[in-house]
């Protein structure tokens, strides 16, 4: 798997992903309203210019994940927001 940025482009791979409430739940917590909408990724991505969000693709350059690395104080980043984009290939370890 390769990272690449995440782009407004890229929003509707998400937005597919997300089948329901309690797969949007899992992935971002109370963050965004289901069911998840391009404006509020927009609206998302403009509020946090900081975070660096990536799309995880694979060989065939198919998108596979979602994730972000997100600045944290002193220096430090925590990942969060981690998503397996199709439900078939969730939970595999």
């Amino acid at each position: 798997m390769k990272l690449i940025p995440f782009k407004e482009k890229h929003i509707p791979i998400l937005t597919n992903w997300i089948k329901d409430e309690d797969t949007l739940l899992k992935f971002a917590g109370i963050a965004f309203q289901y069911p998840l909408t391009a404006a509020q990724m927009e609206s998302y991505i403009e509020k946090y210019p900081e975070r660096l969000i990536y799309l995880g693709v694979d060989d065939e350059h198919q998108a596979v994940a979602y994730g972000e690395v997100i600045p944290q104080e002193n220096h430090s980043a925590r990942l969060g927001h981690l998503l397996i984009g199709e439900s078939q290939r969730r939970g595999k370890g």
